[in-house]
């Protein structure tokens, strides 16, 4: 798709029942390691393919929905880490699970073994962060796990498109999902976050569920956050035209 970055749609996975579609995605950093975003179901073709890319040295787990593949993978890949953020670590053992993620994210970490090849940003909602955004620089990639979803209703069984639509996040108009539009408590932070992504200027966004848009990457964040991005925009104007007054 670019160089150095692959895409990887994996198998429906169940969320309540609904088949809620998977991607991965591969990026090699610049040791030749290969560093990979959510990983879908494992098979035993794809750990072939990720081979032939080049060894797989990192895993970012951005969610509880990776918990039934992830001892797949670290079985697999025992020289791997398993990166998350602490939020999703903590769900991970109040569900009784332990993935035993080595290396918990920290949003403040200037180390990484990504730095100069990817951004990363924590966003925030006023009580912590919904997740991590990364962006690869030389493909101008954002890579987003589930803060948008743009679910493919023709390809899903006709009983399950109507939650789609009634949630918003079918693809004719992609956007986050309702559990996290009603986490938020801090809009202004939330839209500052969102505003440094698309001063990233994505070509491309790559979303873990549903349809990922290969062109346009910050019209497609300008779309799927109008709704913050407008009142957000409207008070900086509001707050510059009574600077000016004074």
């Amino acid at each position: 798709m670019a160089e150095g970055l692959w895409v990887i749609d994996g198998s429906p996975l169940g969320s309540s029942g609904f088949p809620l579609p998977t991607r991965s995605v591969a990026v090699r950093l610049n040791s030749g390691e290969l560093w990979v975003h959510s990983p879908v179901a494992y098979e035993d073709a794809l750990h072939r393919e990720l081979d032939q890319i080049g060894p797989v040295g990192h895993f970012f787990i951005p969610h509880r929905f990776n918990r039934n593949v992830v001892d797949d993978w670290r079985t697999s890949f025992p020289n791997a880490l398993f990166w998350s953020e602490a939020r999703t670590s903590e769900k991970f053992a109040n569900e009784g699970a332990d993935a035993g993620f080595e290396n918990i994210l920290n949003p403040d970490a200037k180390r990484r073994q990504w730095d100069g090849q990817m951004h990363q940003l924590a966003i925030r909602n006023g009580r912590g962060h919904i997740g991590m955004a990364f962006f690869h620089v030389e493909s101008r990639s954002l890579i987003l796990s589930d803060l948008i979803m743009a679910i493919e209703t023709a390809k899903i069984p006709v009983k399950y498109r109507p939650w789609a639509w009634i949630c918003g996040i079918d693809d004719s108009d992609g956007r986050m999902p309702p559990s996290l539009r009603w986490s938020i408590r801090d809009k202004n932070a939330f839209s500052e976050d969102i505003e440094t992504l698309i001063s990233w200027r994505p070509r491309r966004v790559i979303i873990s569920h549903g349809r990922w848009y290969g062109e346009n990457g910050r019209g497609e964040l300008e779309r799927a956050f109008r709704r913050y991005l407008h009142s957000h925009r409207w008070e900086k104007a509001y707050e510059r035209m009574r600077g000016q007054r004074k």
